[in-house]
């Protein structure tokens, strides 16, 4: 009769894990949030080639909830019914782009229009990474490139979905009311009129009626990795696939994705209450379709050859 094999004690397996966790540390590549953020190119991914699964924004099994930060401060978000924890990013309809700033690094060092308190048109430029973001402006309409029956379809698809986001950001706002978290700020005012009274909105309506969706991405997460946008488009076999435009241009047809954020906060240095709303840009992108994208050559040539404008405020100094 052969003899039992000898089994390693536990305290011998403790010691053989300890080594090979320590040789595997050792010969893994040093990687720092330092050198990720000096470049957020989409360049530098992996792609993933399946484009996730897409809540429709008239689809059921979503719902409002009131959520709690560590501070202690209180918001309002949209989740996933059945599992709260989950935010629920959802999908627009098909809606014409008015404006866009969607280049590897979104409006880093690309000079932009903004409306100042004063209602005034002004140009800011965004030179820190940590606050860049990518910018999609959208729009009801269609491009005279696709059929009739498209824009028809859309004509009346465009409308409900524009009054959809318009009542879901309501919906949130009293649900916040409701529970109470705004009370400091609204004080003795009414609760329509202090509505009113938004900072600023990711949903505007100018003089005439028209209504503008403004949807931003942060170029970089909060650890510092890249946060690219993913663009998909249709193919003739009828499924959709990654490519890599330089640019959406203004007059495309795309599907995008959005998350709306009510915000309610004290400015100390206004010392004055602010609220108003924004609404983050989904990763996934899917272009109906869109015009002819220029080169990065042509677009380096109409940023007055600068791609690169970061730096375009910082003097020559002869030394």
């Amino acid at each position: 009769m052969s003899e039992a094999k000898q089994l390693p004690s536990r305290s011998e397996n403790l010691k053989r894990v300890r080594e090979e966790a320590t040789k595997d540390i050792a010969s893994a590549p040093l990687v720092t949030h330092v050198a990720k953020a000096m470049k957020t190119s989409v360049v530098n991914l992996s792609p993933n080639e399946k484009l996730e699964e897409q809540f429709h924004w008239d689809s059921e099994g979503t719902k409002i909830v009131v959520s709690e930060r560590r501070n202690g401060s209180q918001y309002v978000r949209i989740v996933h019914e059945d599992h709260e924890r989950r935010n629920r990013t959802l999908t627009c309809e098909p809606m014409f782009v008015v404006d866009s700033c969607l280049g590897e690094d979104g409006n880093l060092g690309v000079p932009r229009p903004y409306t100042n308190a004063e209602g005034e048109e002004k140009m800011f430029t965004e030179n820190n990474p940590k606050k860049a973001k990518y910018e999609l402006l959208l729009s009801v309409g269609t491009p005279d490139a696709i059929s009739d029956n498209y824009k028809k379809k859309l004509n009346e698809s465009q409308p409900k979905f524009v009054n959809s986001v318009k009542e879901l950001l309501n919906d949130m706002w009293q649900e916040g009311l409701e529970a109470g978290i705004y009370d400091d700020a609204l004080g003795e005012q009414e609760k329509e009129a202090w509505l009113k009274k938004q900072t600023s909105s990711f949903f505007k309506v100018d003089g005439d009626g028209k209504v503008t969706i403004e949807l931003k991405r942060p170029i970089q997460s909060f650890r510092g990795d890249p946060n690219p946008v993913r663009y998909w488009k249709k193919t003739p076999q009828g499924h959709v696939e990654r490519f890599n435009p330089a640019e959406i241009k203004k007059g495309a047809l795309v599907i995008a994705q959005y998350f709306p954020k009510p915000y309610c906060f004290y400015d100390k240095d206004a010392k004055a209450w602010k609220h108003g709303s924004t609404a983050e840009l989904g990763r996934d992108l899917i272009v109906v379709w869109m015009p002819k994208p220029r080169t990065k050559d042509e677009m380096k040539r109409s940023n007055d050859g600068n791609m690169n404008s970061a730096l375009a405020d910082v003097p020559f100094i002869e030394f």
